[in-house]
């Protein structure tokens, strides 16, 4: 694959999860044109159809995030590619109650939203981090949360849970690194009309004002470089932003507390 640099964007050759439905897919097309781009998702024929089916500058990797053997398969083959952007989009989850849910699918929410999230994070983030500096550009991370990370969510327990971990994980992140080459986001969806809702077991698209992943996409691509968290409709942007300016000032009082705790 050929490498690119585009003058809007930073990174060059980013990894999108969670590319063949959704959030992750818009995200995909998106980002395309704009870099060159590695997706990967459980659905082959899904995958194969995201960015309009093009293979000019998009290459297509198969894996379900909630194996380990292919989260490491994955990591080991995008870390040859030397990319200096992710997108972290897939997501799982189930709704009902937590003690009468299939186990087996709660694990699965817990390996796909943060396992695999935190594990291709840490795989990936120095070299990315090396790849920008030394192209002279900035690397791009974006780990999808939701609205739902800032309050529980019953009858979504675990998935709720799972979101406000990638949140406080990405915030955590982008004070650590703000003197690194990299635009850090916690992009935090509300009501999204998307097949993860059907998947879940309820009907997304039905909530008052769903938006259409395209426009979640939209507000992101916006947001580079600008914002770490980021909303994508007035009623939870207005909700929840002051609390994020709360949360950014106690992580950065924390990070500076630790550095010269260290220095003793």
């Amino acid at each position: 694959m050929r490498w690119r640099g585009h003058a809007g964007l930073g990174a060059a050759r980013i990894l999108v999860t969670g590319a063949s439905s959704g959030i992750g897919r818009a995200l995909a097309e998106r980002l395309e044109g704009q870099a060159d781009l590695l997706l990967t998702g459980r659905n082959t024929a899904a995958l194969a159809a995201a960015c309009g089916g093009r293979t000019e500058g998009v290459e297509r990797i198969v894996a379900d995030l909630a194996n380990p053997a292919d989260r490491d398969r994955l990591a080991a083959l995008v870390r040859a590619r030397r990319v200096d952007g992710l997108v972290n989009a897939a997501g799982l989850g189930t709704l009902g109650a937590f003690i009468e849910n299939p186990v087996e699918g709660e694990r699965a929410c817990v390996a796909v939203n943060v396992e695999a999230l935190v594990g291709l994070t840490r795989a990936l983030l120095p070299d990315m981090i090396d790849a920008a500096r030394h192209r002279g550009g900035r690397a791009l991370l974006i780990n999808v949360a939701s609205a739902f990370a800032f309050v529980p969510v019953p009858q979504f327990a675990v998935y709720g849970a799972s979101k406000a971990f990638v949140l406080s994980f990405t915030e955590a992140l982008a004070s650590e690194l703000d003197d690194q080459p990299i635009d850090v986001m916690a992009l935090c969806p509300g009501p999204t009309r998307s097949d993860f809702g059907t998947r879940a077991g309820f009907a997304m698209a039905s909530l008052p004002g769903a938006l259409p992943p395209e426009r979640v996409a939209d507000a992101a691509i916006r947001a580079i470089g600008r914002q770490t968290v980021v909303f994508t409709d007035p009623a939870t942007r207005t909700a929840l932003k002051p609390i994020t300016r709360a949360r950014a000032l106690v992580a950065r009082a924390i990070d500076v507390g630790i550095h010269l705790a260290r220095r003793r």
